[in-house]
């Protein structure tokens, strides 16, 4: 390409080019002209145009963060410093059942508190929701799906029962609404209360409007969560007993929605767990997303060996994948029997007794003169940060083929887990230069070009001509998260620019004041080829 032929905004010359593809690193240059890349590689620089030295640095495709709960935070803070900081520019919302609309009612029950405060909870249609994201656009782009969790609260009087007929046609009349309005999918989060007694049934029949257009039947399992009818064949080619017949025919897979599960358990019972999420998803034939995999409690260390197998038998027969962060520790509401589980508690926030953020759960309960059970009901409500995992287990997380990158930070807990602020380049640190688990190539695959993939994103995820200019420019030898669990909040170092859509929204130091990201749609994905 000569400089007659090329036009371009600017230009990021000499980088070490990472595309996203898993392949092998190359030195070259990059070229955008408005949100696009329009050159990549070896080309003639045209006069006057902004060159950025990328010497010594990597270029890859901005970072895809597969499991958030950026809802509300999206609208309060824009700039969406935690996220583009780590070098992130596109977030899936609506993770764990819990999605910001279509709920508008001031009393949130708690998981959904984890949201954000009752005042965001204001948007009765899940388009209502995604038009004020357009209206007043944030720094990154959003993949957004709808929380089962949100419709039941948004539909039952009393949650603690399964739905009957009325409130399943409402929640599925709701879904419908926000699939017409462009949501990739549903997730559930059948581990918390206001979802626990949501029996298989009825997730299946509120979530008919997942299957492929022509395929929105309902009905087909029983109440047990049981296919009925024969070993046979069905409609879809599914065999009964769960084998998909196409599964080895790429023509025949194409895009599909998805259906992301918090499991009923994550910890001695995940097995069957995990048996009912995908038999869901071969029930409404969609691709099945195992959010934050993990193996709760020492008891279970060590059995990702058994879960893993699982999901790689699984998906030679139908579509799947899994989400995972880089720390020992998770973080939801504060629960007593997770609680008991844990080796170690934090305390993120706590109406009940405010005193105790930031503080350990045993401190807490020394100072009180309380059991833990008293604790948790004088604290509460309240978030923590739960030691439950066995990092050899989280290696071999990671080390899947199938396990893409994703947060689930919390972000408006006055003290949150740092995964918040610092999941991606402490994966960058600890897996790739640290422990050499991961290839830098391969470690950024799972960032970028799986995640596009899985959610069938096109052109985003790669660096390739005509892409979106989803971007970040990071030293590998130095890129570090700072964030820790006693001092969370702090931006991690080595991403020196990030740009989304072609217009930078991080220098390395400062957000800018620019909005350029946009509200995905399933209209923006192309069929898949895998």
């Amino acid at each position: 390409m000569t400089d007659r032929t090329l036009q371009a905004d600017f230009i990021v010359a000499g980088a070490t080019l990472i595309d996203g593809s898993g392949g092998p690193a190359v030195q070259g240059d990059l070229a955008v002209l408005g949100e696009r890349i329009v050159a990549v590689g070896s080309f003639d620089h045209p006069a006057g145009v902004p060159v950025i030295d990328g010497r010594g640095q990597v270029l890859a495709p901005g970072f895809i963060d597969s499991h958030t709960h950026d809802d509300g935070y999206l609208l309060a803070h824009p700039d969406m410093l935690p996220k583009v900081s780590q070098g992130i520019t596109t977030v899936v919302t609506g993770n764990c059942g819990i999605s910001l609309a279509p709920l508008e009612r001031a009393d949130i029950p708690q998981p959904l508190d984890l949201l954000g405060p009752a005042e965001l909870f204001r948007f009765s249609t899940f388009r209502a929701w995604m038009d004020a994201l357009r209206e007043t656009p944030a720094a990154v782009n959003v993949i957004p799906l709808v929380g089962h969790t949100t419709l039941r609260v948004a539909v039952m009087d009393d949650t603690s029962r399964a739905a009957n007929a009325s409130e399943r046609a409402a929640m599925r009349a709701l879904l419908q609404e926000a699939m017409d309005a462009g949501a990739f999918g549903v997730s559930t989060g059948t581990f918390y209360p206001p979802a626990s007694a949501a029996p298989t049934d009825e997730i299946i029949d509120v979530c008919q409007p997942l299957k492929p257009s022509g395929d929105a039947g309902h009905g087909g399992i029983d109440g047990r969560g049981i296919g009925n009818g024969s070993h046979g064949t069905d409609s879809r080619g599914v065999d009964r007993r769960g084998i998909d017949r196409r599964s080895n025919d790429r023509r025949s897979i194409g895009r599909r929605a998805i259906f992301a599960t918090h499991l009923r358990d994550e910890a001695d019972h995940i097995v069957p767990a995990m048996e009912e999420a995908l038999l869901i998803g071969r029930e409404l034939d969609c691709r099945v997303v195992f959010s934050h995999h993990k193996l709760a409690g020492e008891r279970n260390h060590g059995r990702t060996r058994e879960t893993l197998d699982m999901i790689t038998r699984a998906a030679a027969h139908q579509p799947v994948c899994l989400d995972c962060h880089p720390y020992p520790a998770t973080s939801t509401m504060l629960r007593l029997d997770r609680a008991r589980l844990a080796s170690r508690t934090m305390i993120t926030w706590s109406k009940g007794y405010p005193e105790a953020t930031g503080r350990e759960f045993s401190d807490v309960m020394q100072e009180l003169g309380l059991d833990d059970e008293a604790a948790v009901a004088r604290l509460a409500p309240a978030g923590a940060i739960y030691f439950l995992m066995d990092p050899a287990d989280v290696n071999r997380i990671f080390a899947h083929p199938l396990t893409m990158v994703g947060s689930d930070g919390l972000p408006f807990d006055p003290h949150p887990h740092p995964r918040q602020w610092g999941t991606f380049p402490n994966v960058l640190r600890t897996m790739v230069r640290e422990q050499q688990l991961l290839s830098l190539e391969a470690a950024i695959h799972k960032m970028t070009g799986l995640a596009a993939d899985q959610y069938g994103i096109a052109q985003r995820g790669l660096l390739r001509e005509g892409y979106h200019a989803d971007l970040v420019l990071f030293d590998p030898a130095t890129v570090t998260d700072v964030a820790t669990f006693s001092a969370p909040v702090q931006a991690s170092q080595g991403i020196h620019a990030v740009w989304v859509n072609g217009k930078p929204v991080w220098d390395g130091e400062r957000t800018s004041t620019q909005r350029p990201g946009q509200v995905l749609t399933p209209g923006d994905a192309l069929p898949r080829s895998s």
